[in-house]
């Protein structure tokens, strides 16, 4: 798994060294406080100028498997009693209804309560037979 480079900074001038972690592939900044920002590369980082820096450290550290962590994160939401609602790589509940949804960015976890309010409306008034059509506005 791929690292990050991480450089810990007392800074001189704050927005010509923000500048210049721009132009060095800074991946996000961190300001700790007015004059010490931390910053994360994916390759390692030059050493910053003397003028606008009045210390800094520079090490990398160990890549995390980010989708696995990202997938631990999801757990089967129930709604109305007896629809389970969980991402494929969990395990079936044995719900009479097990709605499967591969979690995007926009939605797919059952975790939001309009997600909840809506399995329960089509719970309680869907019958046999009919259909019906969630716009998500």
């Amino acid at each position: 798994m791929p690292g990050w480079f991480k450089l810990t900074a007392r800074v001189r001038e704050k927005e010509a060294f923000l500048l210049w972690l721009a132009e060095s592939g800074t991946r996000g900044v961190w300001e700790v406080d007015d004059r010490t920002l931390v910053a994360y590369a994916l390759s390692p980082f030059p050493p910053p100028p003397e003028s606008l820096v009045e210390s800094f450290t520079q090490e990398e550290e160990a890549g995390e498997d980010w989708e696995r962590k990202w997938r631990e994160g999801f757990t089967t939401v129930w709604a109305a009693g007896d629809i389970a609602v969980r991402p494929p790589w969990k395990e079936a509940t044995g719900a009479p209804f097990d709605l499967v949804i591969y979690p995007a960015f926009a939605f797919g976890t059952g975790h939001h309560p309009t997600t909840v309010l809506c399995l329960r409306m089509i719970r309680k008034y869907l019958r046999e037979g009919m259909a019906f059509l969630d716009v998500g506005t």
